[in-house]
């Protein structure tokens, strides 16, 4: 599909205008049966061929207009008159004319624009870690883009089911099949059942509540969309409006954007990078709440500082040498 800029257009019509204009100053000022000016002829075929045929004409199939260049081009030989140029280029108007009614073109307001042209953007970081919903998402924006709202639920749907089958693997339900062949209605239950199994409460460590968490988050976001949108649209029961379309990829977008943060398209976890914050950014607070309590500051930090910040923190909270000697010896 032939792509292009409103300003194109508006340029094509300024152009043939200012043609015009041109031709009828030489009229008037020379006779319109003078000859073409030498360099006004170089301009003119240099300017036609450039600006309409190879940029505009020939794009868009204008069979007629493509074939009335090419008479222009030949037409302005060094004995050309002005009167002779002005039918050739009034030629051109007729036929531009009549070309562009048969055709239809799309108006996107910027925002679609944007999307359309780039429609992974805001998707990097579900990109990264499921390559196969590439397709999908830029199908969606595109739909959505161009007025087609249902089209574009329809492909959400498979990017979700992506990330419900990576869901699956990391949580490891047992398949009756490939996890591929699975559909939602079993997967879905299955994976909130190996969630339920996953141990909770205090004597599991903090990681282990974490990962049960998260996957908890996921699952209660990918579950309804079976029910609320996915079913519906895979057996043509409804079709969905412009700002509903545009609500479900908002939820499809944030839900596979945070299960990205830890799992990819295989079920393996990712591990995150997160650095901790500087020790020297941690003495102030500490010692803060040593002077308030002092000794059960270490207990109350749940994974513990570091053994040498532990060290520093029992110097400081040290008395002074002179409190610590007998009273004879002071």
């Amino acid at each position: 599909m032939l792509e292009q800029h409103a300003a194109a257009f508006f340029e094509i019509g300024r152009f043939v205008e200012i043609i015009d204009d041109r031709l009828k100053l030489l009229a008037h000022r020379d006779g319109e049966h003078a000859a073409l000016p030498d360099e006004d002829r170089r301009r003119l075929k240099e300017s036609v061929t450039l600006v309409i045929a190879k940029k505009w004409a020939e794009g868009l199939g204008l069979d007629s207009v493509v074939r009335q260049l090419a008479n222009i081009d030949d037409g302005l030989s060094a004995n050309s008159s002005i009167v002779a140029a002005q039918v050739l280029f009034n030629q051109l108007q007729q036929r531009i004319s009549a070309e562009l009614p048969l055709r239809r073109f799309l108006y996107l307001a910027p925002d679609d624009a944007a999307s359309y042209q780039k429609p992974l953007a805001n998707w990097e970081a579900v990109v990264s870690r499921f390559p196969s919903v590439q397709f999908d998402i830029s199908e969606a924006e595109c739909c959505l883009a161009t007025g087609h709202p249902t089209a574009a639920v329809f492909h959400l749907m498979r990017v979700a089911e992506i990330g419900l089958r990576a869901l699956a693997r990391v949580t490891r339900v047992p398949m009756l099949k490939t996890v591929d062949q699975e559909n939602w209605g079993r997967l879905i239950p299955a994976i909130d059942t190996a969630i339920n199994k996953m141990p909770e409460g205090r004597k599991t460590t903090k990681k282990r509540r974490d990962t049960k968490q998260f996957l908890s988050d996921v699952a209660a976001n990918v579950g309804p969309m079976r029910y609320a949108w996915r079913d519906d649209v895979m057996h043509s029961h409804t079709q969905h409006s412009d700002p509903a379309a545009r609500a479900i990829l908002f939820a499809v977008r944030s839900t596979m954007t945070k299960l990205a943060e830890r799992v990819d398209q295989n079920g393996k976890w990712v591990q995150t990078k997160s650095l901790p914050p500087p020790a020297k950014a941690l003495i102030p607070s500490l010692l803060k709440s040593v002077s308030e309590e002092s000794e059960s500051v270490l207990r109350r930090v749940e994974d513990g500082p570091p053994y040498w910040l532990r060290y520093r923190l029992r110097l400081l909270m040290r008395p002074p040498i002179s409190q610590m000697l007998p009273n004879n010896a002071a």
